[in-house]
């Protein structure tokens, strides 16, 4: 069977001299913790075209330029018990954009209607993000 394949973005902005990263917590679910753009590959799609799609639906930017892309790499999801293909790219903010801000995530998926609360954290803080999305934070900073 084949894995699913997700992509993981890393959204970034310079302010005031020092590299930030775009998180965001979910307004009703904050157990869920700390989280960065994600999400899966829909039949057809290719992975850049998954990437934009995904960055519009969960926080709503349209300005955004794809830096580089990053990694692929297996990742092992212990409460689905499946393997999963991670494909993470780093973009970012073209234009002014707000320091914090909430959207209500469009689309199809599973996350419909969730309210997201979007922030900037300086990328060289420790950032403990949700369901290892951090892995590869390594590799921009």
């Amino acid at each position: 069977m084949k894995r699913k394949q997700k992509i993981v973005a890393y959204i970034t902005r310079v302010r005031n001299g020092q590299h930030e990263l775009l998180v965001h917590k979910h307004k009703h679910q904050p157990e869920a913790g700390m989280q960065v753009v994600s999400g899966t590959v829909e039949t057809g799609e290719s992975l850049e075209t998954t990437l934009f799609r995904e960055i519009l639906e969960e926080a709503g930017l349209k300005r955004i330029k794809l830096r580089k892309f990053l990694h692929t790499y297996i990742y092992y999801h212990p409460t689905k018990h499946k393997e999963l293909e991670r494909n993470v790219f780093w973009l970012e903010v073209t234009g002014q954009v707000p320091d914090e801000w909430e959207h209500e995530v469009q689309g199809s998926g599973n996350d419909r209607g969730l309210v997201f609360c979007w922030t900037w954290v300086p990328l060289h803080h420790h950032i403990e993000l949700a369901a290892n999305h951090g892995d590869c934070l390594h590799l921009i900073r």
